[in-house]
């Protein structure tokens, strides 16, 4: 059975940049697509169709019980959620799901003024 594991909500400090990661595991055969889409309210969007967003893909890893690992990521800086809440899933396709599975993460951003350093 395929099991993706992703974090939990998120705070982007201003000025910094925050990576959140999709693991997928114990998945047979190896053919696995990830595609991580950005959701603002009512309107998503391909994630790397914005300049904002970096995502990392690793090779799939081949575990010794014959099934395989993944690793995504995405990077986003503060100025991509800037005064506002998004929503990023991690959306993977596999022959074993009859439809796409998606997981997301709620992202905020963090203002850390007035906050003592």
């Amino acid at each position: 059975m395929l099991d993706v594991i992703f974090g939990k909500n998120a705070a982007v400090t201003e000025g910094e940049e925050k990576t959140l990661q999709c693991d997928i595991t114990r998945f047979y055969p190896e053919k696995l697509a990830v595609t991580w889409l950005i959701q603002n309210g009512s309107n998503m969007v391909h994630a790397g169709l914005n300049q904002l967003f970096r995502v990392c893909t690793e090779l799939a890893v081949h575990n010794p019980d014959g099934t395989y690992s993944i690793r995504s990521g995405i990077t986003l800086h503060s100025s991509a959620v800037k005064h506002k809440e998004i929503r990023l899933i991690c959306q993977v396709e596999h022959q074993t799901y009859k439809h796409l599975y998606n997981t997301s993460n709620a992202t905020s951003f963090s203002d850390c003024t007035g906050m003592h350093q």
